[in-house]
């Protein structure tokens, strides 16, 4: 920016007109996407800085070291209800591909009320990661604005947010944002509002006397989280619904901690309300859970690993493959130079952008540690190439970062894991993955695949993940792996998981998008497959017809046997979709919750007794066949919350519970038929 369009970064000069040059020089495109990179300085502007296309990239040398900041009382910026933003991605729609906004800050300045920190839009592959939004004075409208036609998917990953009403705005129904490593402060109306959307979000920290999270009509997965100093007027999450939708706002929650607000959630329909007042919750449904044989109404809570990084600033680590006669954009094979970059000792090797033929097989010594592109796009034209074959001992993590395939055969792989190596594949767009016995660790951030097949009891950690593969397979095999996965988005029919083989997966969200018409049901393969395996899963799926919506979600063998969860089974998302708010399937162990607690049912010489699984309403009322006479209720442990006894406690066919806390949203009820 500075070498190249005279930006000064000085803290003091007006940059706004060479940052907007830079924006707007030579058209970025899928083939020539388009870097901003800010060196360390504060940049001053006084308009926005307006992308309406594709595949950006704007960097910085750290949050703290690059600023892009607005001048105080900024033209324009001065209306909360015509909000400007600083930076604004595009284009709207779902074709803004490959726009990614890493390592910098944004300050919003001081008496900017209207100003928005950063308007992003990406769909299928793009990030925001190690960004700070902040305001000058605590206002503006919000840090983080993704209510632009269509958010997602995309990953936003280790982002802070200083002031504003809300730190970051979610709106509209697809396609679903994964978060993790989130830190929210000093927000006036609530840390996350979302609207209609589906997120998931992993280690979050809010400090804020507002809720930490409004859902409206939308659905929320939180995973470890911290919401402190809330006011005791307030919860800490609430759970709406907008106007003329049907659907409330749904949550799951897991080891979620608040401190100083009155309630952990507050659900609002139309005007009755219901209330949480556990402020520690272990986990959390505010709606039903779905199991089909004795599996505990639960998820898996895989353990978590954090992704391997790798980025020496030293540059004499680096080796650049045009040293070694690999040009972009020559029509040469690179296969040759690219091999003696790898083979240098260097333990960073980088592919400028542009176009690179292989046409060899790429193997990857242990020295090499990070092979990083620029969204560079290779392309093979041998079926028998591997591109990428890591099968080489070492002792880090090999990282393999905005890579993206161009156009290569059916049966080119393009990475082949056959070392004990971590494998880290980042922010890129490829065709294949295939691992062997003994593979290592794999790692997956913001990717766009082919169909993957995980066996070999592998550990695999996958953050936004996008697969649009035919029903002609399952877009995930899981035979004997572990599987935790937070964020993904399908396209088109077929099944989404299959789970074999003792396999375990855990699936966090997001979206399935079938975007296709199925046919007869008993021709079309389920969502997901549980085959004597351990499977936990919550989503959504969009389907704007009746025809478009998977007819079987859920398909369990357990033992020989067979059950299903049908499309019926499952709530509807306001008219288009469906909703899994938790699918729980695994055998059950001594260290996880029996779905059926030990109840003692009286003399089994007297079967007018029973013993069913209840699920209260929102608002802690239950109904009760109209021949129950005295009943008991239970917890999910099997602790007795009450005795009722018909005209004594209550009459007709509905009773309202005492209030209940995080681990009585699945109750257990023992009848007695009264008698005639």
């Amino acid at each position: 920016m500075k070498k190249d369009f005279n930006a000064k970064g000085d803290g003091i000069t007006d940059d706004t007109e060479p940052i907007r040059r830079a924006f707007a020089k030579s058209p970025q495109d899928y083939g020539r996407p388009k870097l901003i990179y800010f060196p360390a300085g504060t940049y001053i502007v006084k308009q926005a800085l307006i992308s309406d296309r594709c595949c950006l990239s704007i960097r910085g040398q750290g949050p703290e070291q690059s600023i892009i900041k607005l001048a105080d009382n900024a033209y324009g910026y001065d209306n909360p209800d015509d909000p400007k933003s600083v930076i604004e991605t595009g284009p709207p729609g779902n074709s803004a591909h490959r726009n990614n906004i890493w390592d910098i800050g944004i300050n919003t300045g001081k008496g900017n009320s209207g100003a928005t920190g950063i308007t992003y839009l990406a769909n299928n592959k793009g990030s925001l990661r190690n960004v700070t939004i902040s305001s000058g004075d605590g206002e503006g409208v919000a840090g983080l604005d993704l209510t632009k036609p269509w958010p997602g998917p995309c990953l936003i990953s280790n982002l802070e947010v200083n002031g504003f009403r809300y730190g970051i705005d979610i709106a509209h129904s697809e396609f679903g944002i994964p978060f993790e490593h989130i830190t929210l402060k000093n927000q006036k109306i609530a840390a996350i509002r979302n609207i209609d959307n589906i997120i998931a979000v992993r280690d979050i920290y809010s400090s804020n006397s507002v809720p930490a999270l409004i859902c409206k009509s939308g659905m929320a997965i939180l995973i470890d989280a911290v919401f402190e100093n809330g006011a005791s007027s307030n919860p800490a999450i609430r759970l709406t619904r907008m106007v003329d939708f049907k659907q409330t706002g749904r949550l799951y929650a897991r080891n979620v901690t608040s401190k100083g607000y009155r309630y952990s959630v507050e659900i609002n329909n139309s005007d009755q309300k219901a209330f949480e007042s556990d402020l520690s919750l272990t986990e959390y449904i505010s709606h039903e859970s779905h199991t089909l044989f004795d599996s505990p109404h639960k998820s898996l809570g895989l353990p978590v690993e954090e992704t391997p990084v790798y980025h020496p600033n030293d540059l004499s680590k680096w080796e650049n493959v045009e040293d070694h006669g690999a040009y972009p954009d020559d029509w040469e094979n690179d296969a040759p130079g690219i091999q003696a970059a790898l083979n240098s000792g260097k333990p960073l090797v980088y592919l400028p952008r542009g176009f690179f033929i292989i046409n060899n097989t790429l193997s990857v010594p242990g020295t090499v540690r990070k092979i990083m592109g620029f969204d560079t796009h290779l392309r093979v034209y041998d079926s028998e190439v591997t591109v990428f074959h890591i099968n080489q001992a070492g002792s880090e993590p090999c990282i393999i970062e905005m890579i993206q395939e161009d156009e290569s055969h059916e049966g080119t792989v393009w990475v082949k894991h056959e070392s004990s190596r971590p494998v880290v594949l980042k922010s890129c767009a490829i065709h294949s993955y295939q691992s062997s016995s003994g593979a290592g660790k794999l790692f997956l951030e913001d990717i766009v695949i082919g169909a993957l097949a995980f066996t070999h009891s592998q550990s695999i950690w996958a953050r936004q993940l996008n697969i649009e593969t035919d029903a002609s397979s399952p877009k995930i095999t899981n035979s004997g792996a572990t599987l935790w996965l937070l964020g993904m988005k399908t396209e088109r029919k077929g099944t989404v998981i299959k789970t074999i083989n003792n396999g375990q997966t855990e699936f966090l969200g997001t979206l399935l998008y079938p975007a296709e018409d199925f046919g007869n049901a008993s021709l079309e393969p389920p969502a997901f497959i549980n085959n004597n395996s351990s499977v936990s899963a919550i989503y959504a799926l969009s389907a704007y017809s009746d025809k478009g919506n998977y007819p079987i979600h859920i398909k369990e063998i357990r033992n020989g046997a067979t059950k299903t969860i049908r499309k019926e089974d499952l709530p509807s998302r306001s008219d288009h979709g469906s909703l899994m708010g938790l699918y729980a399937g695994f055998e059950l162990t001594n260290d996880v919750i029996h779905s059926t607690p030990k109840i003692n049912t009286g003399n089994k010489q007297n079967p007018s007794f029973s013993v069913q699984r209840i699920i209260p309403s929102f608002d802690g009322k239950i109904s009760l066949s109209p021949d129950a006479g005295e009943f008991f209720i239970y917890s999910l442990q099997g602790r007795l919350i009450g005795k009722y006894i018909r005209n004594k406690h209550y009459s007709g066919t509905t009773v309202k519970l005492p209030d209940l806390n995080s681990a009585d949203r699945i109750l257990f009820v023992r009848t007695k038929e009264r008698a005639q």
